[in-house]
């Protein structure tokens, strides 16, 4: 699905990345990111070999990521989005991961949002969230 969805371009920071090791000598080869100042929401491309497309890319996918906000917080403009809850919220930390030092003491990870800690580190960084997803359902109920 497209959203369609009006950003005006004074809301925008476009930023050029170069390529590393380009074996090309087309100046168009690069990574772009797309900021939307406001939200401090952003979205990067370097998948496609013109910068044009990248562009293109990026600005979609910040479009998706900014409709997807609006319908989170329920508002039907883009000017409506509260930026500063969340950047408050992009900026604060989920969880802490304290590692083993020694085979005598074993790591914990916390996550702080529930307050649920567990010592089974190497799972939590292989992804196995489930723990901390099921606690998070039950505080917001």
């Amino acid at each position: 699905m497209y959203v369609e969805l009006e950003i005006p371009q004074q809301d925008l920071e476009l930023i050029i990345l170069p390529r590393s090791n380009l074996k090309s000598s087309d100046p168009l080869e690069s990574w772009v990111r797309i900021v939307h100042v406001p939200t401090g929401i952003s979205a990067i491309s370097g998948e496609e070999r013109s910068r044009l497309q990248n562009r293109k890319k990026a600005l979609a996918v910040l479009t998706s990521k900014l409709f997807a906000i609006m319908q989170r917080q329920g508002v039907q403009q883009l000017a409506d989005i509260q930026g500063e809850i969340l950047k408050t919220v992009l900026n604060q930390p989920i969880r802490e991961y304290q590692f083993a030092s020694d085979s005598a003491n074993q790591g914990k990870v916390w996550d702080l949002r529930t307050g649920i800690q567990t010592t089974a580190v190497a799972e939590v960084l292989d992804g196995k969230l489930d723990s901390f997803i099921k606690a998070g359902v039950l505080l917001k109920n």
